[in-house]
């Protein structure tokens, strides 16, 4: 088992030219990832506003839109439903005087 260890003990320094290249590499690479990674988010999310803001422009467009014909229906419809009230009341006053 102490034999074992030994060797991986001597392979590592003999080695550890070649591994600290290694090592460096993972670094360089890992910092350029980090890099482009960031410019991705950078470039994606100025784009992803931009969109979003257009989409949410039209959205808001088209809800207010309908939002504005739906209402107009419903004040057609309450003057409606006034009027209605008002009728059954004076109808249901007139036949019940008690009430």
């Amino acid at each position: 088992m102490t034999n074992s260890k030994v060797n991986i003990k001597n392979l590592l320094k003999n080695n550890s030219k070649f591994f600290q290249k290694k090592i460096d590499f993972y670094k360089k690479i890992d910092f350029y990832k980090k890099i482009l990674t960031f410019l991705f988010k950078k470039i994606f999310f100025q784009k992803s506003s931009k969109i979003s803001i257009f989409f949410n422009f039209k959205i808001k467009k088209f809800f207010f839109q309908k939002s504005s014909k739906i209402k107009f229906f419903f004040q057609k419809s309450s003057k409606i439903l006034t009027f209605f009230n008002f009728k059954i009341k004076k109808f249901f006053f007139k036949n019940h005087p008690k009430f």
